[in-house]
């Protein structure tokens, strides 16, 4: 079953999220643990996202790229890190309108006898907007299906559910004028909404993904079947922690700030320069000088003079080195 729409079961998950994380023994399998990401890491197993769970920090496989082996190049993995730095471009690699289509094919695969009230309208305000001879949105062209008018939804909680050494991924929806819907990350859901597929690490990168735009709570179930790694230094020794990418982000835009002040005033300086007003010449030249002071200029570094400082604050290690280098 790929979908299912259990109000009763969403109720349950709630009080359990409620819970504070000493209240839910991770060995205890159907119990569910809020989760959050605390790092990333490249490593010769590919890109990986690091959770912060009540046994440790969990690695969750977002590709098994080579690319990926010493620096963060691939088009997932830059991905994960713009979300996590507060960057959504919302382009090729995740489309703005990823979560709508997973919700129409969901229902489109959904057995007529198991569908929902709420699947059942779903599909027929979707009818409305395709062709007649036209069967389902699923089987569309990529040029009509552009055209049909997708329902607004939004992320409400990713559930990650370890069964058979592997992660399964729930996405729980809320759908504007229909309800609350729930939609397994199936092959047949995430293929067609993934830039390039790949079987046993889609799934995680595109929830994952959906989780961070949305800004939406990642739970685990069934966390006591996990093996955890033993030695995370061995194993991931180029992590790195969330903070360090968002404050790396930060100085990226105050550099970009700064060049268009710069461009401003260089522009303004002509201007000036042409109309003979000595005194706003000298004015704005002054303030190009406060600009090429390097004393507050924002600058990129290795991480490594930063090693100490928010140590206190993060719970991951952090080694100093720059993963996006």
């Amino acid at each position: 079953m790929l979908v299912t729409v259990t109000p009763t079961s969403r109720r349950t998950s709630s009080f359990a999220l409620s819970m504070a994380k000493d209240e839910l023994p991770a060995s205890e399998p159907g119990l569910l643990e809020r989760v959050s990401i605390t790092g990333v890491s490249v490593s010769l197993k590919g890109f990986h996202v690091l959770m912060d769970t009540t046994k440790g920090v969990l690695p969750m496989p977002i590709t098994r790229d080579p690319q990926d082996s010493y620096a963060a190049t691939s088009p997932e993995s830059l991905t994960i890190i713009q979300l996590l730095s507060g960057v959504d471009m919302a382009g090729a690699i995740l489309p703005p309108e990823t979560l709508a289509k997973m919700v129409v094919m969901s229902c489109e695969l959904l057995p007529e006898f198991l569908a929902s009230p709420v699947q059942c309208d779903v599909l027929a305000e979707i009818q409305k907007s395709l062709p007649k001879d036209q069967p389902s949105f699923s089987e569309a062209h990529p040029w009509v299906q552009s055209r049909v008018s997708l329902p607004q939804v939004t992320l409400d909680q990713l559930t990650l559910r370890y069964e058979q050494d592997s992660w399964q991924c729930q996405l729980e929806c809320a759908l504007k004028d229909f309800g609350p819907m729930s939609v397994s990350a199936t092959p047949e859901i995430v293929q067609p909404v993934c830039y390039q597929y790949e079987s046993d690490t889609s799934a995680l990168f595109t929830c994952l993904a959906l989780a961070l735009r949305y800004r939406a709570p990642i739970a685990v179930e069934n966390l006591g079947e996990v093996e955890f790694p033993h030695d995370l230094d061995k194993d991931f020794p180029q992590r790195t922690t969330v903070a360090k990418l968002q404050k790396q982000s930060t100085r990226v835009t105050q550099n970009i700030e700064r060049g268009f002040e710069i461009h401003k005033l260089q522009g303004a300086l002509q201007i000036a320069m042409k109309m003979g007003d000595q005194g706003a010449v000298e004015r704005i030249r002054a303030k190009l000088d406060e600009f090429d002071s390097m004393d507050d200029l924002p600058t990129t570094s290795s991480g490594k003079e930063d090693t100490a400082e928010g140590s206190d604050d993060e719970s991951l290690d952090d080694i100093g080195n720059n993963i996006l280098q």
